[in-house]
């Protein structure tokens, strides 16, 4: 989406690199909702240009260099929304409601429709 209420194109992009906490996720699976309508008739403060689908599952392609729990190839989820991940409300396991939160490319900058580059994964079981 390269600007509110224009018709979508197919671009390409550069795939993006991890940030130093987290990863690059290759898409397997997404989808669109209401989130992202609202984001194209222009309800939400987004960066554009924005690659919509922010929930989506595949695999970690690559890590960060101060990642340690999560390995190439890990299978995970990427959730609605992502934690700061330090104040209080995500210590106590409520990333959902942090101050701070953000969807995984609005806080990144990185999203493709084949990559996302993410802070915090979650493992799928």
């Amino acid at each position: 989406m390269e600007q509110v209420r224009a018709p979508l194109a197919l671009v390409e992009v550069d795939d993006p690199e991890p940030p130093p906490d987290g990863v690059v996720v290759e898409v397997r699976a997404t989808g669109l909702c209401r989130s992202d309508w609202h984001a194209w008739v222009g309800h939400e403060d987004l960066r554009l240009p924005h690659v919509p689908g922010h929930e989506l599952a595949g695999t970690v392609a690559a890590v960060g260099d101060g990642v340690r729990r999560w390995r190439v190839g890990d299978r995970v989820t990427v959730p609605f929304v992502e934690g700061c991940g330090r104040c209080e409300w995500c210590a106590s396991g409520n990333a959902q409601v942090c101050p701070q939160q953000g969807s995984p490319a609005s806080r990144t900058g990185g999203r493709s429709p084949s990559w996302c580059r993410c802070g915090r994964p979650t493992p799928t079981w």
